[in-house]
């Protein structure tokens, strides 16, 4: 994947950069990229999850399916309105249910509420 060299953002703003197509305008770099699932195979673990990926949260829901199936999550992922057609629906699919909003940060879970206590 490319992802845009933070040094190189027009107003200094190093946490606002991300993945790029391959003919971006700006210094990038080419970096490689792995499904959590392939990488880090767990099973009946206590998980704490945030992703803030900058619109790319279905990309990391998917390769993470195993890994919310086989384990105990507890999830924090900030996605805004454009993103959540399709991220509210796959988190579903996953069998996790919101919790609480903050702003644009969502929290989920696949605890049982009576473990949770929520």
């Amino acid at each position: 994947m490319h992802v845009w060299d933070s040094l190189s953002h027009p107003d200094g703003n190093r946490g606002g950069v991300g993945m790029v197509h391959e003919q971006f305008h700006l210094p990038t770099s080419t970096i490689d990229a792995v499904m959590l699932d392939s990488f880090l195979p767990l099973s009946n673990a206590n998980l704490v999850i945030k992703i803030d990926v900058e619109g790319h949260e279905q990309h990391v829901l998917a390769g993470i399916e195993d890994t919310v199936k086989n384990n105990r999550i507890l999830m924090q992922i900030e996605v805004y309105e454009l993103q959540q057609a399709v991220v509210f629906p796959m988190l579903e699919k996953m069998g996790l249910r919101r919790i609480h909003q903050i702003d644009h940060d969502f929290y989920y879970t696949n605890i049982a509420a009576d473990i949770l206590g929520r």
